[in-house]
């Protein structure tokens, strides 16, 4: 009998597994500098990232408004695999977060202004990218030639899998995902849509009907539209590591200014028209106050 216990941790290797993780300039996970966003999420590389939404909830604005900011404060490269969303949409986006410029006012001048267009932004052609050992080849290829930091992988549904679309070959896709940060070092984004909703409220649960999007991500962050005070709400439905790098189950609100499509938690003022409208009224009736007297002097 072995008196050498071979699947245990020894003593050395226990402090060895410590030490690494006090090294770890990540185990707080990385501030955005949203100060509500980081209260509750703060993402990090090696981490499988899960974006979810009710439909229009802005899920795809807010991302790209994410991988902004970070490459403002990181000089972060974030990689898009979009399937669903055109290109022209999150160059839109950009150039807007940057100038203040609506999609009316902007000029290919303004493309061309933007030198962290293509340093931070990198868009991969998915005609050739279908299933997730491709999704992996072009993640390893922008690893190693560019330093990306980040993935967006958007959405999950346009990934061929092994098999049918049912439970068991989502879990075995999504674990398969779920190794792609951590070889890499990257924060991976994947965006899932939820099932068709009746009176469930969106959450990590109701994500294509499969429980392994909760199991297998390290977060899961849900967003929903609240209509009724134009306002985007967003929880962090799971965190791994619990307080070290965000809140699970708080729920913060946030407004997006729609001039630069920048998010806060303060309420865009409304402007005020009435005095305009009232000084034009009244304008137009001493026009037509005046018009009136002056047809009844031209009759007399």
């Amino acid at each position: 009998m072995e008196n050498r216990d071979k699947y245990g941790y020894d003593i050395t290797q226990l402090k060895a597994e410590y030490q690494k993780y006090l090294e770890d300039p990540y185990k707080r996970g990385l501030e955005s500098g949203l100060a509500e966003f980081d209260s509750i999420v703060r993402l990090s590389p090696s981490s499988f990232a899960i974006w979810t939404a009710s439909a229009g909830a802005g899920k795809t604005t807010f991302i790209n408004y994410y991988s902004y900011i970070m490459a403002k404060k990181y000089n972060w490269k974030t990689l898009f695999i979009s399937f669903e969303t055109p290109i022209y949409s999150h160059i839109k986006d950009i150039i807007q977060m940057d100038k203040g410029k609506s999609c009316e006012e902007q000029t290919i001048e303004d493309f061309d202004s933007i030198e962290s267009l293509s340093d931070n932004f990198i868009f991969a052609q998915t005609d050739s990218i279908s299933d997730i050992d491709q999704i992996s080849r072009c993640i390893k290829y922008y690893v190693e030639n560019h330093n990306i930091n980040s993935v967006v992988l958007d959405p999950f549904n346009y990934i061929n899998i092994d098999g049918n679309m049912d439970t068991n070959n989502i879990g075995k896709a999504l674990r398969r995902l779920a190794k792609i940060p951590k070889r890499y070092k990257i924060l991976l984004n994947l965006v899932a849509h939820q099932r068709k909703l009746q009176k469930d409220e969106p959450s990590g649960e109701n994500i294509l009907g499969s429980v392994h999007f909760k199991n297998m991500a390290d977060f899961i962050i849900v967003m929903k539209r609240d209509l009724e005070n134009n306002s985007v709400l967003i929880t962090a439905d799971k965190v791994r590591d619990n307080v070290d790098k965000g809140m699970m189950g708080e729920t913060i609100e946030l407004y997006m200014d729609t001039k630069n499509k920048h998010f806060s938690s303060t309420r865009p003022q409304k402007v005020d028209n009435s005095t305009d409208l009232l000084t034009r009224s009244l304008l137009k009736d001493h026009l037509a106050n005046r018009n009136k007297d002056t047809e009844w002097k031209q009759r007399a």
